[in-house]
């Protein structure tokens, strides 16, 4: 690892994390065109993560890097390669080449960022996570405010993307968790507090009625609520006193909405997305080149889950992966999600309540919604990958690498060090 003045450290994280804000106070997760804030957007996280003086040292493998980092940089070769051949090849329209090509390289921002997050201290890992979480906070804000008369009224398309934020999701899992968790009769300031914050992310997801949230939001606190009864009954019975006080309260939100979900279940059910997969392989299958390499960056497919429209974009990462990369490239996005699902376990062992947060937004997002395209996806992977990065103080190159290697790394290169987030 280079060494790194304190004064640039701190101008890199100071940036990354202002970033974040500008694009949680005025981007948009999916824009169909990039405005001037994009831009200042996409400056300041590339200036943060050392772009692009710093691009050659990511691309040179280090011995004790995670399994992820080696999967995410093969993908990363492969998408800036043949998918952009294969674009040109097909004559694929510019401006829809970008706009897959900036979400791909979202999808790899923790390839990005993980040489930043091994040089930040406690605090200042602790303060990226947080500012996540108000990013989540603020897209619900924004999008109530926007669809406050109804959603037929809203003129700015780009705008009802918000509140399908992933970090809006995330917001909502977490906080209703720690509500859950930390819920006590002694200090009940902070779950109360947290309690009422997750309102209005669950409100926002609601105006859109977004059914595998709000599964997630029940499986999630369920089992939260379950976990607590093997340590405390009382706190368990506790738990069941305030969900059942709150539902009395929220009764007049809470029956409309139940009853439009189950509606919106009945008329449309998985939403087509198995034919839309379906109709993806068909494309792609029109000759072998394709078969393997797919359409390229800005390919587009005749999807029924929008009434036949033809479209350059899928509800579901792998068909998307498909129809643009390919079948090797869809085998090495598949790679690459697959080691990062292998830092569930150990998220989990360090806190249930951000394990849960994290895989239903990850979940999701891959199979049913077509959000992977946000920058948020990218923050929610970075979370995944990189929490338990930070430390309380800078170490020596091999010991910070050998405790951030989750997978396979042995137990003696992991205990000397102190994780973060």
């Amino acid at each position: 690892m280079y060494k790194l003045s304190a004064t640039h450290l701190t101008l890199r994280f100071t940036l990354f994390c202002a970033s974040i804000l500008i694009y949680a106070l005025f981007g948009y997760p999916t824009p169909d065109s990039p405005r001037i804030i994009e831009g200042v957007i996409g400056l300041g996280l590339a200036l943060s993560l050392g772009l692009p003086q710093n691009a050659f040292i990511l691309l040179v493998s280090t011995k004790y890097e995670p399994l992820w980092m080696k999967t995410s940089r093969i993908l990363l070769l492969y998408g800036l390669t043949l998918p952009l051949l294969m674009a040109l090849l097909n004559g694929n329209e510019i401006g829809a080449i970008f706009r897959d090509l900036f979400p791909f390289l979202f999808m790899l921002l923790p390839f990005f960022v993980y040489d930043l997050f091994q040089r930040l201290s406690y605090i200042q890992a602790q303060t990226i996570f947080i500012i996540i979480l108000i990013s989540g906070l603020l897209f619900s804000f924004r999008g109530l405010l926007i669809i406050k008369d109804g959603i037929e009224n809203v003129s700015d398309l780009d705008a009802l993307y918000l509140v399908n934020s992933p970090t809006v999701l995330f917001a909502a899992l977490f906080l209703s968790g720690y509500a859950l968790s930390k819920i006590s009769l002694r200090r009940p300031i902070l779950p109360l507090m947290c309690a009422g914050l997750c309102l209005f992310p669950i409100l926002s997801m609601g105006a859109v009625l977004q059914r595998a949230s709000f599964g997630a939001l029940l499986i999630s606190n369920t089992f939260l609520s379950l976990l607590t009864l093997r340590q405390s009954i009382l706190k368990f019975i506790l738990i069941i006193c305030a969900i059942l006080f709150s539902a009395f309260i929220l009764k007049d939100f809470l029956t409309p909405l139940l009853s439009e979900l189950f509606e919106k279940n009945r008329a449309v059910g998985s939403n087509m997305r198995l034919y839309e997969l379906m109709a993806v392989w068909e494309r792609v299958c029109e000759n072998s080149l394709t078969a393997l390499f797919g359409q390229g960056w800005g390919g587009t497919v005749q999807s029924p889950a929008v009434g036949d429209l033809t479209v350059n974009f899928t509800h579901s990462l792998i068909s998307a992966s498909l129809l643009k990369t390919g079948l090797i490239g869809t085998f090495l996005v598949i790679s690459y999600l697959g080691t990062l699902f292998l830092r569930f376990p150990y998220l989990y062992k360090c806190s249930p309540i951000l394990a849960l947060s994290l895989f239903w937004p990850f979940v999701i997002d891959i199979f049913l919604y077509a959000s992977y395209k946000s920058l948020d996806f990218g923050f929610i992977l970075m979370l995944i990958a990189c929490y338990g990065v930070a430390t309380h103080t800078q170490t020596t190159q091999t010991s910070a690498q050998n405790f951030n290697d989750q997978q396979g790394s042995s137990s003696d290169r992991r205990s000397n060090r102190t994780s973060a987030v």
